[in-house]
């Protein structure tokens, strides 16, 4: 008994000790969406990922009728002793058969409203074209349903995140677990569940067992807890270009989905904030990010890396030259974000031009620094109707910061529509040239403008850095945001 409870605290001491790199979240009901005014103290409490994955975590999988019903009894038996109401999809129900006439529909997420009219669980991104009948496949394909005479498969693409919603239709919830049933899975480790908590991470991969041409199977997975942000459904090779009926089932399996079992949460998503040292722009805490990221609803990711051409041409030779704030246009013509100068002599800046000082480029060959003054501003706006422009609320921010060597001068501020700060996350210090990834994300839309405090850059071509002096220079590289929503 006493060797037991060791074992039991040093693993709780492992949990509290590491993460270094990982996401931060928040805790305490004074940190809820009715008032973020702690969060700047508040936010910097390390999870570990790895808590959560040794949580107790329980999965079914079953192939074939019979051990589907006998994975899906004790899958249900399990979900009904969980506090969470618990919520099932069969495709069937006269909202989707309306929108599937024609074999295929535009899905959107709105139309999982519950007999209240509030939102349980949305499809990330926009699926598509996504085929809801029988007679949309060919017989070959070996694609039927489970139960009624609706199943589903995304056309476009291979991977569909499913997000899950508080009352209030857009704050994020979490919930035990979730379950779908499969059909036509026939390669081994393409189809199937990925779990995801609050910070982005991985919590669990469950993946549908191969059988033969028209086999459907049951996957499902429950914590005792409920951690789970979001769920990606993988669809086998759907999307690929060169899939068809010839090949399908051979080198290439396309997948259809009937019944998905999860439940209506009342557990919100706590706000997170991401700090970490990056070397690449595959590191896990990005991938996080972007995990996060895409449960958002509706979520339009948005990235800027300063590398594309109409960027490079403004450089020019001398290294420099000022950003116009119309330069953040999508390809309809409008505005995404507006970066303000703040008094900054802004300039881009080329990985040759600041080499000796570390403001290395950790995606080439671009990343920006200004001038003159030491921060950015950066807004967001929602799409241009009748050529009005609006500005708007994004749930998430991050970047990469290049050179950070003093603590408390750098990093990223975040405020509402009032103007209110919602959180100031700071990059920490590194060596000379480091890079480092800051970021924050919330439950649902509130930020208005992000301020992005960099070093001493207002004396950035007047003296040189001198870090043991107190003087650093810093540059940012990568955005990462999201299309702005109107405010709720």
């Amino acid at each position: 008994m006493k060797k037991q409870i060791v074992v039991a605290l040093l693993f709780v001491l492992f949990c509290v000790s590491k993460g270094q790199n990982e996401g931060s979240v928040s805790g305490g009901d004074n940190l809820s969406l009715r008032g973020y005014r702690e969060l700047g103290s508040k936010m910097e409490e390390q999870l570990n990922p790895s808590c959560l994955k040794a949580g107790k975590f329980q999965k079914w999988v079953g192939k074939g009728e019979k051990k589907i019903q006998k994975a899906l009894e004790a899958f249900n038996k399990k979900r009904d002793n969980l506090p969470q109401p618990s919520r099932n999809v069969n495709w069937d129900g006269g909202a989707v058969t309306m929108l599937t006439n024609n074999g295929t529909a535009e899905l959107e997420g709105d139309i999982f409203l519950n007999g209240a009219g509030f939102r349980q669980i949305a499809f990330q991104p926009k699926v598509g074209k996504l085929s809801a009948t029988e007679e949309n496949f060919d017989s070959d394909m070996g694609i039927s349903p489970f139960s009624g005479t609706v199943t589903t498969a995304p056309l476009e693409t291979n991977e569909v995140v499913i997000s899950f919603f508080l009352e209030d239709k857009v704050s994020s919830g979490m919930v035990h677990g979730f379950g779908a049933i499969f059909t036509d899975v026939e390669q081994n480790r393409r189809s199937g569940l990925v779990f995801y908590g609050q910070a982005g991470e991985e919590l669990a991969t469950l993946w549908a067992p191969k059988g033969k041409n028209g086999d459907h199977s049951f996957v499902g997975g429950l914590f005792d807890d409920a951690v789970v942000a979001s769920v990606k459904i993988l669809f086998g090779d759907n999307g690929h270009p060169e899939l068809n009926e010839d090949n399908e089932g051979e080198e290439l399996d396309f997948v259809a989905v009937d019944d998905i079992f999860f439940f209506l949460s009342d557990t919100e998503v706590a706000p997170t904030t991401f700090r970490g040292f990056v070397s690449n722009l595959d590191e896990e805490i990005i991938k996080n990010f972007d995990n996060r990221r895409a449960a958002a609803f509706p979520s339009t990711p948005r990235n800027i890396n300063w590398d594309a051409p109409p960027i490079e041409n403004l450089i020019g030779n001398d290294g420099s030259k000022p950003l116009p704030f119309d330069f953040f246009l999508n390809g309809g013509g409008f505005r995404q974000i507006t970066v303000f100068k703040n008094g900054a002599e802004e300039g881009f800046v080329s990985d040759n031009g600041f080499d000796t000082d570390g403001m290395k480029a950790l995606s080439p060959f671009v990343n920006f620094a200004p001038k003159g003054g030491k921060t950015l501003t950066a807004e967001f706006f929602l799409e241009v109707v009748s050529g009005e422009e609006k500005k708007g609320l994004i749930n998430g921010y991050a970047a990469i910061f290049n050179d950070v060597e003093l603590p408390n001068k750098s990093g990223i501020r975040c405020y509402d529509r009032n103007d209110e700060l919602l959180v100031n996350v700071r990059a920490r210090p590194g060596d000379n040239g480091d890079s480092q990834f800051v970021g924050v994300m919330f439950p649902r839309p509130v930020i208005a403008k992000c301020v992005l405090d960099l070093g001493d850059n207002d004396l950035l071509g007047v003296e040189p850095e001198d870090v043991a002096g107190g003087r650093d220079f810093v540059a940012v590289d990568d955005w990462f945001f999201l299309l702005a929503q109107e405010p709720k």
